[in-house]
C-alpha cells in the first residue's frame, strides 16, 4: 500500500468494499 493511502485507510477501514474506496480516493 502507497504511503499516501495510509490516510485514507481511515475512513475506508469504515468502507464494506475497499475497492471502491480506493475508486473514490483516486477518482
Amino acid at each position: 500500500m502507497s504511503h499516501w493511502k495510509t490516510r485514507s485507510i481511515h475512513k475506508c477501514s469504515t468502507l464494506t468494499n475497499m475497492e471502491k474506496c480506493w475508486d473514490m480516493d483516486v477518482g
